[in-house]
């Protein structure tokens, strides 16, 4: 026999050889975490007045990014409908759906998203919209046909819609272009979160008064 032991060594080593492996995996994986966590904790250290539900990402949606996914916080921990949702890189999303304990999130991605904003520096208007075309990309639509937005402006939410707070960040512009009409402008804008790797998220404890428990699973 190998190594002049018996197959129960044997077993009893590959054993402690794959739990070792298992152990150093979480070890990894915590590492990984801790630079995470601690972005959002920064993050909500610079909105003190807000009140936020921690939550982490426990399934989504078929495909490479984080467009529709769920989290494991809900009604129960106060979360509502239409809360937004952001990272310590910006604005993920909105609540689209409630549960007890969970809710799902649309991401600003998704081609059926919307979202009013501003483009910080000459604070002009228009809308942010998912664009499936653009891959993980958004369109800013509506803005003023003699806008002087460029690439490099950072876009960030209005307030205007009831649903996102302002001064939100949603991304950087990368393209400005007259609509084929040329009755305004529209841009390109490269999101900063990250859409292809979301764990957790804090959900934003305002947004339109909701009343009752009519609001739990809706989509």
């Amino acid at each position: 026999i190998f190594g002049g032991g018996s197959q129960q060594q044997i077993r009893e080593l590959n054993e402690r050889v794959s739990l070792l492996e298992i152990e150093n995996q979480k070890l990894s994986d915590a590492e990984k975490e801790n630079p995470r966590l601690q972005g959002l904790l920064d993050y909500k250290a610079t909105i003190p007045d807000q009140k936020t539900v921690f939550a982490k990402v426990v399934s989504k949606s078929p495909g490479y990014m984080f467009d529709v996914f769920v989290i494991n916080a809900g009604y129960n921990q106060g979360v509502r409908k239409d809360m937004a949702v952001v990272n310590a890189d910006g604005l993920i999303g909105r609540v689209s759906g409630v549960g007890g304990n969970w809710s799902q999130v649309t991401a600003l991605v998704d081609s059926r998203s919307a979202v009013s904003a501003i483009v910080e520096r000459n604070r002009d208007h228009g809308i942010v919209r998912g664009a499936v075309q653009n891959g993980d990309n958004c369109t800013m639509n509506y803005l003023p046909v003699d806008s002087d937005a460029v690439p490099g402006d950072t876009v960030v939410t209005s307030g205007l819609d009831a649903i996102f707070p302002k001064g939100v960040r949603i991304g950087t512009v990368t393209e400005v272009s007259l609509d084929e009409n040329q009755l305004q402008k529209n841009a390109v804008v490269d999101p900063s979160v990250d859409f292809n790797h979301i764990e957790e998220v804090l959900v934003l404890l305002t947004g339109p008064e909701k009343s009752g428990r009519t609001q739990e699973g809706e989509d």
